[in-house]
């Protein structure tokens, strides 16, 4: 994990502005969910929550997925 929190440091300032661009619902961290909160990458970060199968993710906005296709 050290490898990754020195590029996830050194390269901050790019992933700040790619979580911007990307606009994203949710975040999927795979293990480095701690890089992400303790690094400020996401204001007003919330809290991870965790799957059954013990894996973090980060929902970023409450309306992110529709549930049923649009109707024509």
């Amino acid at each position: 994990m050290g490898q990754i929190w020195h590029h996830a440091n050194e390269d901050k300032a790019m992933l700040k502005e790619q979580i911007e661009l990307y606009d994203l619902n949710i975040i999927i961290c795979c293990g480095a969910g701690d890089i992400v909160s303790n690094l400020q990458l996401i204001e007003n970060i919330g809290k991870f929550k965790s799957t059954a199968n013990g894996i973090l993710l980060l929902k970023m906005k409450t309306t992110c997925c529709p549930t049923s296709a649009p109707t024509m």
